[in-house]
């Protein structure tokens, strides 16, 4: 039996208790990492950055992870989250700028962080050996793994392409799928500067697409996740929130996003490979039940295209490319829909990978990875997964290959999923 997220914190929080971490109320920086602050570099005032710098897996191992410029965020008023726009990116030509920051020394990666609480932007370096042996560990205990037990594989249904044929299906309370169906739960709509689907990838994390939370200019909004949204009242569009809906209190992603100038409406192509964002939600953000996680996994190119792949997400019925075919108006652009095909989940298939990138996360792998989940507007952010219920890859764009169609994104590497797993660490 695996054991829950809380239990496997359990000898984390026991040695926060014991002295090796301040406490989560202060907001104040470990002494070691504001030693590692460069003089000129001010002192943040994120709460929920002193606890990721504070984290006791950093304990002896010098500046694994450092401040490196902090700016003020410019934050944008939060829309109403349920009729936040659409926002489709446009990449252009694949960029030919240098494999990493200047700023970085070979080794290190570039992570920003955002604090909508504090309104504050910070760029961070993380040492990517470090990281991977900090993941390899959280491995070892299971912090990779989804929150409910997994009894073998999924099904491996024929891996027949979508040929043209558009096989979502609602996956809504009147649809007869239970309220807190799992993992349905799990597959949330975000809504932020723009509107899009999500991943819970921890109790207090969701993974999206960094395009959905930020305009043109690269400022940012309050970005709000609601699991498991449902219209319930087509003729009224009232909507159904088994679990609520929760604001985040600050975000991750990786620098290559704005150093890039990936948030611009006509981006350089290779934006595809960072256009990913974890939002960080506040502590205790749902009540019982609560919706769960997935987890997340990476392997090689020829293992994606062996594992069984799922696709869902929160598709709008207008703008371009295909609309699910039970879209009605008032009701589609709020309702989940997955991939199906009779009884079974429809096995949607990764099939191409692309763009070898040695700036962090990939280190050299192939960073996109094209699929054939039915998408269209509004599954930006949505989770491709695998086998038993982890996030192998999201989606950012869509693509119409006749006579098939599909979507496109980054995909999880080893790097990103030991980030994700600290993430997790520290965010219970």
């Amino acid at each position: 039996m695996k054991r829950s997220a809380a239990a496997l914190l359990a000898p984390i929080l026991l040695a926060a208790a014991c002295g090796q971490r301040s406490g989560p109320e202060s907001g104040s920086l470990g002494r070691e990492d504001v030693a590692t602050m460069a003089l000129e570099v001010p002192r943040p005032k994120s709460k929920d950055l002193a606890l990721l710098l504070e984290n006791p897996y950093l304990a002896g191992r010098g500046a694994a992870l450092k401040v490196e410029r902090v700016q003020d965020l410019k934050v944008l008023a939060q829309p109403d989250p349920l009729h936040a726009p659409i926002r489709e990116p446009l990449y252009g030509a694949v960029d030919s700028s240098p494999a990493a920051p200047p700023e970085l020394s070979p080794g290190r990666g570039g992570v920003t962080f955002v604090d909508v609480v504090s309104q504050e932007a910070i760029d961070l370096s993380l040492d990517e050996a470090v990281f991977r042996q900090i993941g390899e560990e959280l491995r070892a205990l299971g912090m990779d793994r989804p929150s409910t037990e997994v009894t073998g594989a999924l099904p491996d249904v024929p891996k027949n392409l979508s040929g043209g044929v558009d096989n979502r299906l609602r996956q809504g309370i009147q649809d007869l799928v239970g309220q807190h169906s799992w993992p349905e739960s799990t597959l949330a709509y975000v809504g932020a500067y723009g509107r899009g689907s999500g991943t819970l990838i921890g109790n207090r994390l969701v993974l999206t697409a960094a395009h959905v939370m930020m305009d043109p200019s690269g400022a940012t909004t309050w970005g709000t996740v609601v699991p498991r949204l449902d219209t319930l009242d087509t003729s009224t569009g009232t909507q159904i929130e088994p679990y609520g809906s929760v604001t985040m209190t600050s975000g991750t992603f990786p620098t290559a996003f704005w150093s890039k100038g990936c948030y611009t409406a006509n981006a350089p192509g290779d934006c595809l490979l960072y256009d990913w964002y974890v939002m960080i939600l506040p502590a205790d953000p749902w009540g019982s039940p609560s919706p769960g996680y997935m987890g997340y996994a990476w392997g090689t190119d020829a293992d994606f295209n062996s594992w069984p792949s799922y696709g869902g997400g929160y598709p709008a019925c207008y703008g371009s490319g295909p609309i699910p075919p039970d879209c009605a108006a008032g009701d589609g652009d709020y309702t989940l829909r997955r991939d199906k095909q009779g009884s079974n989940f429809k096995t949607c298939t990764t099939f191409s990978f692309a763009q070898p990138s040695s700036t962090w996360p990939y280190a050299g792998e192939n960073g996109q990875v094209d699929h054939r989940c039915d998408t269209s507007p509004g599954n930006s952010g949505g989770g491709v997964w695998a086998y038993d219920y982890t996030v192998v890859a999201t989606t950012v764009q869509h693509t119409f290959l006749t006579p098939t169609y599909g979507g496109r994104g980054p995909r999880v590497t080893a790097d990103a999923a030991s980030y994700f797993s600290y993430l997790r660490s520290t965010y219970p």
